[in-house]
């Protein structure tokens, strides 16, 4: 699920400074035990094309963006503290690896449903945890940090990828842009019920443009220019892993329809990489419309997301569409040039919503 191009190889390792860098053949660097903290982030994300139909081997384009999650790893007092957003959670070692244990047994058997009743605190514990059943245990400080609480634009994989980055650097491996993704791809099963593609984890771990499909893997596409694209939040919870299901149903009770849908989301995905490398942007918009329409038809828009897209629609954007898991969440709106973007943050800002312009193909996740 998590395979690397023949551009990035299986076995990157990462560096101060830098995304990653290709190792010998043994693949990973082991490092001298840390004393003194590490800190690493990683970019959040945004999907340009292809949610819902990548969980059924359609086509994904997904992109970083310059909205980071800071990870710092020091020397703990007694067991695990995790600090977040002014909150502290401590656990100890048997309970760390009991936690790990039961989702490993949940997920063994495809026990969904019990997994449904971890928190966004247990997945952090079963990333920790699994670092820590690789590398070995010690008392750990992690301070996650951000600034913007956006919805719908990956920021708990953004989290789980920093936070894996961080740990098992601090106990003395490096990582390669491989293993990183995968460690990471275990929280996001729980906050996405347990089916996720995987897209997240391998954009937001290896940065720039990609594409994915589950049964091919991953490329890495050369795009050398900025997409003049806003972030706006709907003020809604985002809702993946209940879209997830939503999607799911659907395909069970209406298979013939939900298939013809998937797969003109497909083609298009599959058709916008083109436009994307040669900067066509009546297009891209075009196809961005067509693509949230047909997400509506899936049932995973809201009125509020429509809302955004028709707003800027009407303000003079080339195009829009929800972004991510939908029922909630981001919407993205494609409009001319930086300036049309930073007079349409202003609209929306205006209107009461959180809006954004951002640097779209960031690098990945990194060692600070």
């Amino acid at each position: 699920m998590h395979t690397l191009d023949s551009e990035t190889g299986g076995n990157g390792g990462f560096t101060k400074g830098m995304g990653f860098h290709l190792n010998s053949l043994e693949g990973t660097i082991n490092l001298q035990l840390r004393i003194f903290p590490m800190k690493c982030s990683a970019p959040c994300k945004i999907i340009l094309f292809g949610e819902h139909a990548v969980v059924y081997d359609k086509l994904g384009i997904a992109a970083a963006i310059d909205e980071k999650t800071f990870v710092e790893v020091s020397e703990g007092d007694e067991g695990i503290e995790i600090v977040w957003r002014g909150e502290s959670l401590r656990i100890s070692e048997t309970e760390l690896f009991n936690k790990l244990n039961l989702f490993r047994q949940f997920y063994k058997n495809r026990d969904f449903e019990k997994l449904q009743s971890f928190s966004y605190y247990d997945s952090l514990i079963v990333v920790i945890a699994e670092c820590m059943s690789r590398f070995g245990y010690r008392n750990l400080k992690i301070e996650i940090n951000f600034d913007k609480l956006l919805k719908g634009i990956g920021r708990s994989s953004s989290v789980y990828v920093a936070m894996s980055l961080a740990i098992s650097n601090f106990l003395g491996h490096n990582l390669s842009v491989e293993e990183t993704s995968e460690i990471a791809y275990l929280g996001d099963i729980i906050v996405h019920a347990g089916t996720p593609s995987g897209i997240d984890t391998n954009t937001v771990t290896m940065g720039g443009y990609l594409s994915y499909r589950k049964s091919t893997g991953i490329n890495k596409l050369k795009i050398g220019y900025k997409l003049p694209l806003i972030v706006v939040d709907s003020g809604e919870s985002s809702q993946t892993g209940t879209t997830i299901k939503l999607v799911k149903r659907l395909k069970e009770e209406k298979p013939k329809y939900t298939d013809q849908i998937l797969n003109e989301i497909d083609l298009i995905s599959s058709g916008i990489v083109e436009s994307l490398q040669n900067q066509n942007l009546e297009q891209i918009g075009k196809l961005m419309y067509r693509n949230h329409e047909l997400l509506r038809k899936l049932g995973v828009s809201t009125d509020r997301l429509d809302s955004i897209v028709k707003i800027g629609m009407e303000n003079g954007a080339l195009g829009g569409k929800l972004t991510a898991g939908g029922g909630g969440g981001c919407a993205i709106i494609l409009t001319r040039n930086e300036q049309e973007a930073l007079n349409l943050v202003g609209k929306f800002n205006e209107l009461g919503y959180n809006a954004l312009y951002t640097l779209i193909g960031v690098e990945g996740a990194r060692i600070e």
